[in-house]
């Protein structure tokens, strides 16, 4: 544990220090396994938070054969966070750069994303799936205190 912080009586208990700036599960993925970036606990419940599904963004490149047409090239194939930090370091830059490749250029970069899992093997074992950190956290805290969540736990 890093920090440990509680809010309306949840106890959330982080893994990792998650900056604001940076909340995509992208920024989070250094295996293909799922990641527990943090737990909640209120009375005798309990919740995880955990980074989950792959990456695979490719970043194209221009093909030389053919100037202005571009390419997916192995070097620029972002499994994993290190990968994608040469070409954006926060969400912002990473919402920038999908909306170059995607929106303007028309060329889909996303094959594979990951994302922010809300889980408890009890009450929510497919979970529930967020794409910034603090959303998850957020709705975990509302639901982990919710007991109609828990009746027949």
């Amino acid at each position: 544990m890093i920090t440990k912080e509680t809010r309306n009586d949840v106890t959330i208990e982080y893994y990792e220090i998650v900056y604001e700036d940076k909340q995509s599960a992208e920024f989070w993925t250094w295996t293909h396994e799922c990641e527990s970036l943090a737990t909640l606990t209120y009375k005798d419940r309990t919740l995880h938070v955990s980074r989950n599904g792959e990456m695979y963004i490719s970043i194209p490149a221009e093909d030389l054969d053919n100037p202005g047409q571009w390419v997916e090239h192995d070097i620029n194939i972002c499994r994993y966070t290190d990968d994608l930090e040469r070409f954006a370091k926060t969400d912002f830059e990473l919402n920038n750069l999908i909306n170059l490749w995607c929106n303007e250029r028309e060329y889909e970069i996303y094959h594979n994303n990951p994302w922010w899992e809300v889980w408890n093997d009890d009450v929510l074992p497919d979970g529930e799936v967020f794409g910034m950190f603090y959303d998850a956290i957020d709705w975990a805290v509302d639901f982990i205190r919710n007991d109609e969540n828990w009746e027949n736990d």
